[in-house]
């Protein structure tokens, strides 16, 4: 038999045809909503900085997206890596819907039962939504690994952003609350070192 004969021929299977009923359901006019409504964490402000006087402030999604970039090239290699971005995608999603709820503020109580509200319409038009939902809980849980992992790069990248901010505001000192924050929780020998590299740059 011939080399050619004994390789397999290679079929072109089209993701449609894989996943067709997952395609078939998404309700485009929805997904349009969804995505809109994600659009607003491009300009809402993060309430932390507001709070402490800092008078242009990051958005949600300028701190989501160094979060994500941060499991992506930090995640051990003995957690699932998929998880822990997906998580950190979510975790933020319904502050779109219900704004940036800080211990401070009175709504605090609600916080969690408001964003759970929130992203079970955000994901409906999507075939996956309950396992998003699932994620979802599990990093507010964090009775995972991959959850752990994840909140506490939440902190780190606070802490991260408070030093930049502490530069160019000196007398802002109450910022210091974020490094704080993440030396008591963050205990993941890897994110400890990159703490220790925020601590020893703080102004």
């Amino acid at each position: 038999m011939s080399d050619a004969a004994r390789r397999p021929s290679t079929v072109f299977i089209s993701p449609e045809l894989i996943n067709g009923e997952k395609m078939n359901e998404f309700d485009m006019s929805r997904v349009f909503q969804t995505l809109q409504m994600a659009g607003r964490l491009k300009t809402l402000r993060r309430t932390g900085w507001v709070q402490r006087g800092i008078t242009d402030p990051e958005s949600v999604a300028d701190h989501s997206y160094r979060v994500i970039l941060m499991t992506l090239f930090l995640a051990p290699p003995e957690l699932d890596k998929l998880k822990i971005v997906e998580m950190a995608i979510l975790h933020d999603l319904a502050e779109c819907e219900v704004g940036d709820i800080t211990p401070q503020c009175p709504e605090y109580q609600e916080k969690s039962g408001r964003e759970l509200r929130a992203l079970h319409e955000l994901l409906e038009p999507f075939p996956d939504k309950d396992r998003f939902l699932e994620l979802w809980e599990e990093f507010e849980k964090g009775h995972t690994a991959e959850a752990r992992f994840v909140r506490e790069i939440d902190r780190l990248e606070a802490a991260l952003q408070a030093g930049e901010y502490a530069r160019i505001h000196p007398d802002l000192p109450s910022l210091k609350i974020f490094l704080s924050n993440a030396e008591q929780a963050v205990s993941d020998p890897l994110l400890r070192k990159l703490l220790a590299e925020i601590a020893v740059c703080w102004p």
